[in-house]
């Protein structure tokens, strides 16, 4: 197949240009800017899907990655959260069936939902009281009208690995390394007190994930993709404690938590065969110097 991905510089758009070209397709990559790193056999062409946006003659599958800069700044950031998470899904999917495209695949997340303690499956209620939810809903419902194109926008949950910044894992994994405190909320029967319980997703996994939807033949509108293993930020924190040797340290709140973030994988796991990394394994390849 003929690949084009759509915020191919963010973080999980390397290691999906790796895997795509690594299962025998064709991709060529898209953004605002080029990736650090270039992707050996891969194109890179500059694009902002806020700008001038064209999907050039011959691909089979766009694969919508694109998320604004802004996703914590409301409503500073507004213009450009909406622009990129809602209307870009819509410029761009435009200009794929103009194009001929087949399939258009959108990068969600499981944030979108309601927050709650229980598994979050596809049909989950949906959170609409935040502007960075909002965003991915609007881009995710729209991009459903699209008659034309066989489209799926995919949620994921937790992800971490290799070259994350300023996200959940590598804070966590930086208070390890430091010996700062990490603070634990228990759930509210405090009969544990572990902390929030995630679905932490590697990123080799996720884009394995989304280079075998590739070949499905009838997309779900919605899928959850995430580790079906779900983990407590102790659980989680301790093993980066094993993989670099120091012990991490725990302050648990007296106050309680009020959701944990698990995907209910049940959908996926019927459509896609994905081998999930161990969680030592997969911490050890991202805390490697």
């Amino acid at each position: 197949m003929n690949v084009a991905v759509i915020g191919a510089a963010g973080f999980l758009g390397s290691f999906l240009m790796r895997a795509i070209a690594r299962q025998g397709h064709s991709v060529i990559g898209y953004g605002r800017h080029l990736p650090d790193s270039r992707i050996l056999g891969a194109e890179f062409r500059i694009m902002d899907v806020v700008g001038d946006v064209s999907i050039e003659p011959g691909i089979d599958a766009v694969i919508y990655l694109a998320q604004s800069a802004h996703y914590r700044s409301f409503p500073q950031g507004a213009s450009d959260l909406f622009a990129v998470n809602a209307l870009g899904v819509v410029r761009c999917a435009e200009a794929a069936a103009k194009a001929g495209v087949k399939k258009f695949f959108h990068a969600s997340t499981g944030n979108v939902c309601m927050p709650s303690f229980d598994a979050l499956s596809e049909t989950a209620p949906e959170d609409r009281t935040r502007p960075y939810s909002l965003s991915k809903l609007m881009g995710e419902e729209a991009l459903q009208l699209f008659s034309d194109l066989e489209t799926c926008s995919f949620r994921l949950f937790g992800l971490f690995g290799p070259g994350q910044k300023d996200m959940l894992s590598p804070n966590l994994i930086d208070s390890v390394r430091n010996e700062k405190s990490i603070r634990l909320f228990p759930a509210p029967n405090r009969e544990e007190d572990g902390g929030l319980k995630l679905s932490f997703t590697f990123v080799e996994d996720a884009a394995l994930a989304i280079t075998q939807l590739l070949e499905v033949s009838d997309l779900p509108s919605v899928l959850n993709i995430a580790d079906p293993q779900a983990v407590s930020l102790r659980t989680f924190s301790e093993t980066i404690g094993r993989v670099i040797g120091k012990e991490p340290v725990f302050e648990v709140a007296s106050s309680p938590r009020p959701f944990d973030l698990i995907a209910d994988t049940t959908l996926m796991q019927t459509i896609l065969d994905t081998p999930f990394t161990p969680l030592g394994e997969a911490l050890a390849q991202t805390v490697a110097p």
